[in-house]
């Protein structure tokens, strides 16, 4: 962050001395009169290494654990605007499927609801899912109503859960390790 730049200190503050689960804490370090933030990578996996194929079941849940920080952010005084949103930075946890995110802060960053939108847009439609294609498509006309949010669609997607629990019990949890064990007889 160059000298001069304006810092958002509520953020520097919250995520200094109590980090939100969703978020990846980090380091201020000054370095000639410029201002770097050092993140700390916690466990999972990077979205972007994340496999595309996957149950409704686990889709559903891992887009409410990406949209719940939106939802969150407020109570910890943050602006969801600046939450980084490149699948390099995002990161899956492998015990419980939890995401957490890199935040910039920085007003220079902020991105518009538009570019959010287009983001869980954009990842939707490069998931491939084995056992209900349609519901993508379904999701994304929600996204697309020119009236939604992203509370609207985590809504829809809890509405789901909740109204599938009994039918998402009996689905592997990994599309990949479950084909593997049935080659594997």
């Amino acid at each position: 962050i160059a000298p001069g730049q304006k810092l958002d200190q509520i953020a520097i503050e919250v995520m200094k001395q109590d980090c939100p689960d969703f978020l990846l804490a980090f380091k201020t370090i000054s370095i000639d009169g410029a201002l770097e933030l050092r993140y700390e990578m916690g466990d999972g996996i990077r979205l972007s290494y994340q496999s595309q194929r996957m149950y409704k079941r686990e889709f559903v849940q891992q887009m409410i654990n990406m949209l719940l920080p939106y939802k969150d952010c407020g109570d910890w005084l943050l602006d969801y605007h600046s939450i980084l949103l490149d699948p390099k930075y995002i990161f899956v946890s492998n015990k419980n499927g939890s995401v957490r995110y890199t935040y910039i802060p920085v007003p220079e960053y902020a991105l518009s609801d538009e570019e959010i939108m287009r983001f869980f847009s954009q990842f939707m439609v490069n998931v491939e899912l084995l056992d209900d294609k349609d519901y993508i498509l379904q999701l994304l006309r929600i996204m697309q109503n020119g009236r939604s949010n992203l509370l609207a669609v985590l809504e829809h997607l809890q509405k789901e859960k909740n109204m599938h629990m009994d039918t998402f019990k009996g689905q592997p949890a990994n599309p990949e390790r479950a084909a593997e064990k049935e080659e594997a007889g």
